[in-house]
């Protein structure tokens, strides 16, 4: 089992070649054009920043190495009761 999970995650991390030969730096960039254009809830973990974690490893670090991707947040306050 663990060589089947082993084989997975190392097959995962050859999906990004092209994308993944890029420097961080570029991706990050790149990460961040995208999220500008496109609305997300921050706390659904299938949108925002989130998403770039979970394609490859190199994704993965350069999503979380770069702080302007987790520090927009936008709330929608109509979800919340009036006080």
């Amino acid at each position: 089992m663990q060589r089947l999970r082993a084989k997975r995650y190392s097959q995962k991390d050859t999906y990004c070649t092209g994308f993944g030969d890029l420097p961080p730096r570029v991706l990050q960039k790149i990460f961040l054009a995208f999220l500008d254009d496109n609305g997300f809830n921050f706390s659904d973990t299938s949108q925002g920043p989130w998403i770039f974690t979970y394609v490859c490893s190199s994704w993965r670090a350069a999503a979380l190495d770069y702080p302007c991707l987790w520090s927009h947040i936008i709330l929608d306050v109509s979800s919340f009761p009036c006080v």
